[in-house]
């Protein structure tokens, strides 16, 4: 199968996960369940369930054993972005191409949507929706670890920190790069690096090459912040272009020229591969086939 097949079958796999999901857990009329069902239905890039699932079968891992957390990293992001388009953070009225939740609802709703999503996630995991998933991972000794990393990635040490230094530096004069360095490891690198971490703590797989799956999770998440940031002006992205520079916030291009910032984007992908070279003892092309095209897409 060629690589390309590979993460349009992963896709595929995920898009379908969620619609069961739906099916089951949020196909009911009251307002919460519309909201939820509308956030999370939206078609996104899928890039960190992928990346879960990509690390998980480049240490042999099976995919069943792997989905449930790669679907739970999903509804984590997929909560992140409801409460980051939120009036009181980013104000942002557009979202994958179409509303935002707080449009399409009300601000309460898609609070307490995001709020369901995240407290969901971890459901998720230990009870996922479809029979067919192994129980490999629930029974594993790595269970609470993949907590831990979801934890961690999502909570005070990681997305909300760099949520809060985010807003803060917001319209402020004078960010360093080494602020925004952390600004973007914590809001997006973090939970790109649990992705990866989880998906190999979902299979066999030692703790010393766990170690550098977290590590390639860092710089793919920097590099695709950057890259984010740099298509901002684009429409095609799905949300509000050029909003970042407008609102002055914290970004690269608002720091550096675009050719800077691509250097800088690619430094981070260099030093992903490098950690793929720490892993040779598994295939890892599938993986860096994919990594190389984050950098590119788009551009």
């Amino acid at each position: 199968m060629s690589h390309h097949n590979l993460i349009e079958e992963f896709k595929e796999f995920i898009h379908y996960s969620i619609k069961k999901i739906i099916e089951q857990r949020y196909n009911k009329t009251d307002r919460l369940s519309q909201a939820i069902k509308y956030a999370f239905q939206g078609q996104g890039k899928y890039v960190r369930p992928i990346l879960t699932l990509l690390c998980n079968r480049t240490v042999g891992g099976n995919i069943f054993s792997a989905a449930p957390s790669a679907l739970a990293i999903e509804m984590i992001h997929c909560y992140s972005l409801i409460h980051d388009d939120l009036p009181c953070l980013d104000n942002d009225k557009i979202r994958r191409g179409r509303p935002t939740v707080h449009v399409q609802f009300d601000e309460a709703t898609a609070l307490l949507a995001g709020n369901a999503l995240l407290t969901d996630a971890f459901q998720m995991i230990q009870d996922p929706y479809n029979e067919d998933f192994s129980n490999e991972t629930n029974k594993s000794e790595n269970t609470l670890e993949i907590y831990k990393q979801l934890f961690l990635a999502a909570g005070s040490k990681g997305m909300l920190h760099g949520q809060m230094l985010d807003m803060y530096w917001t319209d402020r004069e004078g960010i360093s790069e080494d602020t925004l360095n952390d600004i973007h490891l914590h809001k997006t690198a973090k939970l790109i690096s649990a992705a990866c971490t989880i998906g190999a703590l979902s299979a066999p797989c030692c703790k010393e090459d766990v170690l550098k799956f977290t590590k390639l999770g860092e710089h793919i998440g920097m590099s695709y912040q950057i890259i984010d940031d740099i298509l901002d002006s684009n429409s095609f992205l799905g949300k509000t272009s050029n909003k970042d520079l407008k609102q002055k916030k914290s970004c690269f291009p608002l720091l550096y020229n675009k050719e800077t910032c691509l250097n800088i984007a690619r430094s981070h992908i260099n030093e992903a591969l490098e950690c793929l070279k720490n892993l040779s003892t598994y295939d890892v092309s599938p993986l860096e086939s994919y990594i190389k095209s984050l950098l590119l897409r788009k551009l």
